[in-house]
C-alpha cells in the first residue's frame, strides 16, 4: 500500500490546489490511499525556541505541529 498525503499550499475554501487534491483523493488507484492535510492554516509560525526551549530543557512542540508531524511519519 502506498500512502500519500496530500498538502495544499492555498487556505482559501475555493482553492483550485485543494479541489485537484480531492479530486485525487477520489480518484485513488487500487494499492495507493490518500489522506488529505487539513490544519495548514491552524499551524503556528515556526520559532525554534518554541521547539526547544527551557520547558524541562526538551521544548514544547506545538499541538497542531504535532499533527502534523504525526501524519508525516
Amino acid at each position: 500500500m502506498i500512502d500519500i498525503l496530500a498538502i495544499s499550499g492555498s487556505l482559501r475554501a475555493v482553492s483550485s490546489n485543494r479541489a485537484l487534491i480531492a479530486a485525487l483523493a477520489r480518484n485513488t488507484p487500487p494499492g495507493c490511499r490518500v489522506s488529505v492535510y487539513d490544519g495548514l492554516g491552524r499551524l503556528p509560525i515556526f520559532n525554534p525556541d518554541d521547539e526547544y526551549g527551557p520547558d524541562d530543557q526538551g521544548g514544547r512542540t506545538p499541538r497542531e505541529a504535532t499533527a502534523l508531524i504525526d501524519a508525516i511519519t
